[in-house]
C-alpha cells in the first residue's frame, strides 16, 4: 500500500481524537513515532475544550503551537443530521470556521480535514469535482470542505471500516461480524456502493498528508469498489462465518429520515498522483480487517 518516510514534523493536534476514528489514527501515527497530542471534551484527553467556542479553540492554538491540526469533529450520524440541521451545523461547519478563524492569528498550523465520502450521488466513481450533497449531513460536511480550504488545508474524502478501539462506538464491519457471530438476523444493501478503507491503512494515508501538506481536496478510498452486501459476504467468507442470517435487501425498501447516496465509489487517482502512492483494492483491505478481527477474537 503507502509507504511513509517520516521526516521532522512536530507537534500533531488530533481533535475529536476520542471518537472511532480518532482512537485508531492517534495510537498508529504515535506507533509511527509522531508527537501526537489528543483533544475531546473529555477528561481522558490531554487537551479538553469545546471546538464550537471559538476563544477556546485559538486559546488552545496559541498555547500549544501544533504543527498539523487533524479535525475529526463531526456529526456523523445521517438521520440526526436530517432533523436537526442546527446541530449538524455546529458539528460540521462551525468547528471548522473556528479552526480557520484561530489559525489567523496562529498561521504556521496545516489543517487537515477528514470529510466522507457522503458527498457523492449518482453513478460512480467520482471524481473530487462530482460533489452533489443529497441530504443535511453532506451538505454540512461539504461546507465543513470550503470553510477549512480557505486556509489551504488537505480535505481527505473517504470512508473506513475495521475494528473499532472506541468504547461503545462500532464500525460498519463491526456490525456485520457481531451479527454473524450472533447469528442475529441482519439486512445488507446489493445496491449501494462504497471504496472504504481499512483503518489502519487511513491512517497511513493521514500521514502522507501531514509530511506533504499540499492542499486541496482528494478522494482517499480503494482503487475500486464493492456493494455493501459483496464486503459483509468477503468479510464473513474470509472469517469463515455462517451467512444464513444475513439477508440481501435495497435501501430502497428501507424507510430512512434522510435520503441516502447509493453509489459513493470514488476515483482516487487525484491523490495517487499528487501523493506518490498507489492505493489498494477492496479485496485486500477486507483481508487486512480479517486478520485483525481473528486476532482479537475472544
Amino acid at each position: 500500500m503507502v509507504s511513509v518516510g517520516k521526516e521532522v514534523v512536530g507537534l500533531i493536534l488530533v481533535q475529536g481524537a476520542t471518537g472511532m476514528l480518532g482512537a485508531t489514527l492517534c495510537a498508529d501515527l504515535s506507533a509511527m513515532g509522531y508527537q501526537v497530542l489528543r483533544q475531546s471534551r473529555l477528561t481522558c484527553a490531554e487537551v479538553c475544550f469545546d471546538p464550537q467556542d471559538v476563544d477556546a479553540v485559538t486559546m488552545a492554538l496559541a498555547e500549544y503551537q501544533p504543527d498539523v491540526v487533524v479535525n475529526l469533529v463531526a456529526e456523523t450520524n445521517v438521520d440526526t443530521c436530517q432533523l436537526d440541521m442546527r446541530q449538524a451545523y455546529l458539528a460540521n461547519v462551525r468547528t471548522v470556521e473556528n479552526l480557520v478563524s484561530a489559525m489567523a492569528v496562529a498561521p504556521a498550523a496545516h489543517l487537515i480535514q477528514i470529510s466522507t465520502d457522503h458527498v457523492y450521488d449518482g453513478v460512480g466513481p467520482h471524481k473530487e469535482s462530482a460533489a452533489l450533497p443529497c441530504n443535511a449531513y453532506a451538505l454540512t460536511k461539504y461546507a465543513g470542505e470550503l470553510a477549512a480550504l480557505r486556509v489551504g488545508a488537505t480535505v481527505m474524502r473517504t470512508n473506513f471500516f475495521g475494528r473499532s478501539r472506541s468504547a461503545g462506538r462500532n464500525s460498519f464491519s463491526d456490525w456485520v461480524v457481531d451479527s454473524l457471530r450472533s447469528r442475529v438476523a441482519f439486512t445488507v444493501f446489493n445496491d449501494v456502493y462504497f471504496s472504504a478503507l481499512h483503518m489502519p491503512t487511513l491512517t497511513q494515508c493521514v500521514a502522507q498528508a501531514i509530511q506533504q501538506q499540499r492542499g486541496g481536496v482528494f478522494n482517499v478510498g480503494c482503487k475500486d469498489g464493492l456493494s455493501k452486501a459483496e464486503f459483509a459476504q468477503l468479510l464473513a467468507r474470509g472469517l469463515g462465518l455462517d451467512t444464513s442470517a444475513m439477508r440481501i435487501g435495497s435501501i430502497r425498501d428501507v424507510p430512512l429520515s434522510a435520503p441516502r447516496p447509493c453509489d459513493m465509489r470514488m476515483d482516487v487517482c487525484s491523490f495517487e498522483h499528487n501523493f506518490g502512492v498507489k492505493m489498494p483494492s477492496m479485496a485486500q483491505q477486507i483481508a487486512l480487517a480479517v486478520d485483525e478481527y481473528k486476532r482479537f477474537e475472544c
